[in-house]
C-alpha cells in the first residue's frame, strides 16, 4: 500500500489523508457522497418549488385542509414531532385529522426557508386555539425535511412553546 501511495499526485494525497483523518477521529464528512448511478433516484427541486410546497402546507394547516396537507407527502414518508413518529401517509393523515379535532384558528408565519435541492429546513411561528379551553398556544417551530420525486419523504419538527405574553 505504501508503494501505491507514493505515486498519487498531491491533491489525491491530500484527499486520502483527510478521509483517513475523518475516519480515525470518528467524524463524519459535512457533505454527502452521491454516486452517479444513484442520481437517477434523486429529483432535485428548485427553491421556488419548495417555497410553493411550504406555502401549500401553511395554507392547508390554516384552513384545516387535511387533503391539501397530505397531498405533499410520499406514501412511505416519515413525520416526526417531539416524542412521536408517524410512518406512512395514512398515519400522518390520522394525526392531522386528530389535531384538527382538538385545535382551530391556526396561524403560521414563515420566517425562513433553507433548501439545497433535496434537503431543507423551514422555521416558522405557530399559533393555534385549543377548542376545549379556548387557550391560545404559541410556538416557534423549526422543521428539517427531505423531498424525493416532488414529495415530502421526511419531516421532523423541533417545537419550542412560547408564553402568550
Amino acid at each position: 500500500m505504501t508503494q501505491d501511495y507514493k505515486y498519487l499526485n498531491f491533491p489525491s494525497k491530500l484527499i486520502r489523508v483527510a478521509l483517513v483523518t475523518f475516519m480515525i477521529s470518528g467524524l463524519s464528512l459535512p457533505t454527502k457522497i452521491v454516486f452517479a448511478s444513484n442520481l437517477v433516484n434523486y429529483s432535485f427541486m428548485k427553491l421556488e418549488q419548495i417555497q410553493e410546497l411550504i406555502a401549500r402546507q401553511v395554507n392547508g394547516w390554516e384552513t384545516a385542509n387535511t387533503d391539501q396537507i397530505i397531498a405533499d407527502f410520499a406514501e412511505d414518508s416519515l413525520f416526526i414531532v417531539p416524542g412521536t413518529r408517524y410512518q406512512g401517509k395514512k398515519a400522518i393523515q390520522q394525526v392531522v385529522v386528530s389535531h384538527f379535532a382538538d385545535y382551530t384558528n391556526i396561524k403560521i408565519t414563515v420566517k425562513r426557508i433553507i433548501f439545497d435541492g433535496r434537503d431543507g429546513a423551514v422555521e416558522w411561528d405557530w399559533q393555534e386555539e385549543n377548542k376545549a379551553t379556548g387557550e391560545l398556544i404559541f410556538a416557534e417551530d423549526a422543521i428539517v425535511f427531505a423531498v424525493e420525486n416532488g414529495k415530502i419523504k421526511y419531516w421532523r419538527e423541533y417545537i419550542e412553546p412560547k408564553s402568550a405574553s
